[in-house]
């Protein structure tokens, strides 16, 4: 069986330099909707290290990851991605 948090974890830690996989497992959250996805990973601790906001980071892991296998679908709102 699949861990999929620890599949995003490192999937996610090799995209962002400077956070282990350890720093995003911890990050990794569960969605108070079902209908928002089984994960959700917010984008706001990545924004002070990148400079970035926090949505513009959640789109560009979004389309980095998506068509990953794993996934039927990923997508970024509002700084989480999904």
């Amino acid at each position: 069986m699949i861990n999929f948090k620890q599949q995003v974890s490192t999937m996610i830690s090799t995209k962002l330099d400077g956070f282990t996989e350890d720093d995003i497992d911890l990050m990794i959250e569960t969605p108070p909707s079902h209908d928002l996805g089984d994960y959700a990973l917010p984008c706001f601790k990545f924004a002070k290290a990148l400079r970035k906001s926090p949505n513009m980071i959640a789109e560009e892991l979004s389309k980095q990851l998506e068509g990953t296998e794993f996934f039927e679908k990923i997508e970024n709102t509002g700084g989480y991605i999904n």
